[in-house]
């Protein structure tokens, strides 16, 4: 937008509107921005300084303007699901319930409300908060499929309020098979998804701090749930197993709380967890750049974990990213990347191999892909170094201009799965 253009539209549009918007109301706590963006570093201050003038306490969130730290706490990507390890100020996660973000009548395409409720559980697991969109009809009315899925929800917070509101992020820094975590002190929440209900028992690495009780937190009673504690000595890693009953008593996630002695006394080493899987964000790596090791000609970093592995058995390792819709993942992969694992090196150009359908932290326009890089054979239990070498890696803290839906490619992901696992 020209500087002449823009004066007129700030002066007689969008200062106007927003004096309206907080001078006419009574007190506002949050004012909710979307800004365009070519809209200057100088402009953004303008219509925040504008705001704290006419509401002090009136919250800004970073879509005030492109430019980053903007704003008093940051709007990720629109249905986007951050990374483990990212640094970031508070923020929170905007996500429609349909494919819509203004009313459509022709847009059906309501998202589950069990998604829904799995979607707010991993969100909260993150330190975030989940932000759902609602688009009014033209008379004002708020569209009934949308309705429904705000009271199902509401009613499955109700119930699990305790292990919500108040909470930290999981201390772990990888996702589980069976779900995610929040946590207070004294107190672990397991936020076990259904449909991955384990069948007997719950298997939870890392449980150094003694566990008082465990219960399910949709039991008003708390009868205590068996537990078994094993040590590892290959990975000198101690696991928690969590004995449950054969149905999950909650809609779409369940429930169970950990009384421990310390919260802060874990384990959060990476870890192959019991089923053979580990999936590992590229932001909760040490992450180096290509200079800092001493090559000033490459945009390439490298993320570097530590990682134990129980049981002996080959590995077949897996590379996940978000693809646009309308990008070609070779575009952006065409250069290659290279690993390590094991003390075994690996050159290759990860391809399209399988689409994730409903994941659950994918939305669009983006899907999750995953790329099959290659197989590598772990000889016996221990501590093994992971590398990844690429230029898509993300800082944890990177500093870049917020624009969203951006990239066509959005590296994500490695992990690790058991072969030999899947053949028993």
């Amino acid at each position: 937008m020209e500087e002449k253009q823009f004066d007129m539209y700030w002066n007689e549009l969008v200062k106007p509107q927003i004096k309206e918007l907080l001078t006419e109301y009574g007190p506002v706590g949050l004012i909710w921005f979307d800004t365009a963006g070519g809209l200057s570093k100088e402009a953004s201050e303008g219509i925040v300084a504008h705001v704290r003038r006419l509401q002090p306490d009136c919250l800004i969130n970073s879509r005030v303007s492109h430019v980053q730290g903007m704003g008093d706490y940051q709007s990720k990507g629109d249905n986007e699901t951050p990374m483990y390890g990212e640094e970031s100020r508070p923020w929170e996660m905007p996500m429609t319930m349909n494919g819509t973000w203004g009313y459509s009548p022709k847009d059906q395409a309501w998202k589950p409300i069990d998604s829904l409720i799995r979607m707010l559980a991993n969100i909260v697991s993150k330190g975030g908060n989940l932000l759902l969109n609602v688009g009014p009809s033209p008379k004002g009315t708020i569209p009934e499929p949308a309705v429904e899925r705000l009271r199902e929800i509401g009613a499955w917070t109700e119930r699990n309020a305790e292990a919500i509101y108040g909470t930290s992020a999981s201390p772990f820094p990888y996702e589980f098979d069976w779900g995610t975590m929040t946590a207070k002190p004294g107190r672990l929440f397991l936020h076990v998804f259904n449909d991955k209900w384990p069948r007997g028992q719950l298997k939870l690495q890392g449980m150094r701090s003694r566990v008082i009780k465990a219960y399910l937190l949709a039991d008003p009673l708390k009868r205590e749930l068996p537990l078994t504690h094993t040590y590892h000595g290959g990975t000198e890693r101690q696991t928690l197993s969590i004995s449950l009953p054969v149905t999950a008593p909650d809609r779409a996630v369940s429930v169970i709380v950990l009384e421990i002695e310390d919260v802060n006394d874990l384990d959060t080493g990476f870890t192959v967890l019991p089923s053979g899987m580990l999936k590992i964000d590229v932001t909760s790596g040490e992450v180096t750049t290509a200079e800092a090791l001493g090559d000033e000609t490459s945009a390439a970093r490298r993320a570097v974990w530590d990682i134990a592995v129980a049981e002996p058995g080959t590995y077949a390792l897996s590379l996940i990213s978000f693809k646009r819709v309308d990008a070609a993942l070779s575009d952006s992969y065409v250069d290659g990347i290279r690993l390590t694992f094991a003390g075994e090196a690996i050159e290759t150009v990860p391809q399209e191999d399988s689409v994730v359908s409903e994941s659950p932290a994918c939305e669009h326009p983006y899907k999750e892909v995953h790329s099959r890089l290659a197989e590598v054979f772990i000889p016996a239990p221990g501590i093994y170094e992971l590398t990844l070498t690429f230029s898509l890696i993300q800082e944890r803290n990177p500093n870049f201009i917020e624009i969203g839906q951006a990239d066509k490619v959005k590296l994500r992901s490695v992990m690790l799965e058991r072969l030999d696992s899947q053949q028993r």
